[in-house]
């Protein structure tokens, strides 16, 4: 993951913090961490961001706008949700990959890095 810009919009501090930990752990640049849509859409207009980590509810709303305006910016976005991503959200953002937490974070991290080489189809774990 060295070199990775990774954006992290999660709103419970603790599993933001701990994912940001275990991202710079391992080589990856984490740009920015939010835990609001408003602030996330700031980010993503105005950083460079590889893949985006995304919590689908955050403490503003549902994330389907952040993760739209990723997409068209050509970041890889992977929802890590504990209660899931309904389907019409995928449809507006394709290519979306979906963890559902809580996960062990070698499975996050080889899912990151599968979406920023473009491995990743729209799977769903």
């Amino acid at each position: 993951m060295k070199g990775c810009r990774v954006l992290i919009a999660e709103d419970e501090a603790l599993v933001a913090l701990d994912l940001a930990d275990s991202l710079l752990q391992i080589g990856a640049e984490v740009v920015a961490t939010t835990g609001l849509v408003r602030e996330g859409l700031r980010f993503a207009e105005t950083t460079t961001i590889d893949v985006a980590l995304l919590d689908f509810n955050l403490a503003d709303g549902v994330a389907t706008p952040l993760a739209e305006a990723l997409r068209c910016r050509g970041t890889a976005v992977v929802f890590y949700s504990g209660r899931g991503v309904p389907e019409e959200a995928l449809q507006r953002v394709p290519g979306a990959t979906v963890l559902k937490k809580p996960l062990r974070f070698e499975s996050i991290a080889r899912t990151l890095r599968e979406c920023r080489r473009g491995l990743s189809s729209p799977a769903r774990a």
